[in-house]
């Protein structure tokens, strides 16, 4: 009963978060988001261990590095100054906003999964597999603001492929971590899942409600909706980040290595101060159809598996130090159980630089 009722406070506390979107008062951007669409490109690399928290099971380590080009300008009716979106297809959807200015983003990541017993070597019927991935990404960003009310508004598209199984170097990568922290390696690898090509395509989108002037101390709200289909994970997703402090930046937050999104791009020349703070709490909820970290390989037959949780919520809490060329963060991210089997909620952390020229 007591695993019962702490698995319902972590979705309890997802959903409250999220409630906040219909009941907080609707702000609009008016003059309190900077409408400068020339911001310049970034530099984004995600580390996240559950190390940070004394564990190492389930999902235990990942890394995220990602490139982003500088805006560039949607001069009308989704044509571009270099005709770019034009050349891609003049039906690329803009449903519900007016797109302003695109970028284009490449990234690159791994991912490793193992048994709660890292210890066993023999394999762990009753348990998660080992598994790994190793991908690259191309990301379509743009920006604008929504047709009623001037909201702003962010959506990211992208493609991610790459390859599971002993291929991702995720054995290799845990066991050079393990060495260089004394810690004992661990012994199950070989039941690893089995090499696949994975893809995945992606999409998110952000609308950001602020609450305080431009500058000085402010609050602000940024709901979001998205999906994944793919052979990692199909699933869709719905989550929210509320933010307080001084000079908030012109962005839509933070993201953890398995967004669906890239972090947003680098300063705004008009601008005025660029150093600033905040606190900020965040929570998510997915509901799976398809995970191959719980399910096994889809495309090739896998020993055991274990019985998913239909729906995965995320609570996050962290804090941001911002400059005009650079940003620091780091925070807990506490996920609910992700199959049936599984003993109690994981927690891990995650750190990220971010530089912006």
């Amino acid at each position: 009963m007591r695993k019962n009722n702490t698995h319902n406070t972590v979705l309890f506390g997802a959903l409250l978060l999220l409630t906040f979107s219909a009941t907080a008062p609707r702000a609009q951007a008016g003059d309190n988001f900077d409408r400068n669409y020339d911001q310049g490109p970034s530099f984004t690399i995600i580390e996240e261990n559950d190390l940070f928290f004394d564990s190492d099971r389930h999902y235990t380590q990942g890394v995220r590095m990602s490139y982003l080009t500088g805006d560039k300008r949607i001069v009308k009716d989704g044509e571009s100054e270099d005709d770019f979106l034009e050349r891609s297809g003049r039906g690329t959807l803009a449903w519900g906003y007016d797109p302003k200015s695109y970028r284009i983003g490449y990234e690159i990541g791994q991912s490793m999964f193992t048994p709660r017993d890292t210890s066993i070597p023999t394999a762990q019927p009753d348990d998660r597999p080992y598994a790994g991935w190793l991908y690259f990404g191309l990301n379509l960003q743009r920006r604008g603001e929504t047709r009623v009310g001037e909201t702003p508004t962010m959506e990211n598209v992208s493609l991610l492929m790459g390859v599971i199984g002993p291929a991702s170097l995720a054995k290799e990568a845990q066991i050079w971590v393990h060495g260089m922290r004394g810690f004992d390696d661990p012994q199950g690898w070989h039941h690893q899942l089995k090499n696949e090509p994975a893809i995945a395509l992606r999409y998110q989108r952000f609308w950001l409600y602020r609450f305080g002037p431009r500058y000085r101390f402010n609050a602000d709200f940024i709901p979001d909706v998205g999906f994944s289909v793919g052979n990692p994970l199909t699933a869709a997703q719905f989550g929210g980040t509320v933010r307080l402090g001084w000079n908030l930046p012109d962005d839509f937050g933070i993201q953890q290595v398995d967004s669906l999104s890239i972090v947003a791009g680098g300063p705004s020349p008009s601008r005025r101060s660029h150093w600033g703070f905040y606190v900020y709490g965040g929570a998510a909820g997915r509901a799976i159809a398809h995970n191959t970290f719980i399910d096994g390989n889809m495309f090739r037959s896998t020993p055991g598996g274990v019985e998913r949780e239909p729906f995965v919520a995320d609570l996050r809490l962290g804090a941001v130090i911002s400059s005009k060329y650079l940003e620091l963060g780091a925070s807990g991210v506490w996920r609910s159980k992700e199959y049936r089997l599984q003993t109690e909620e994981d927690i891990f952390g995650s750190v990220y630089l971010r530089l912006k020229w």
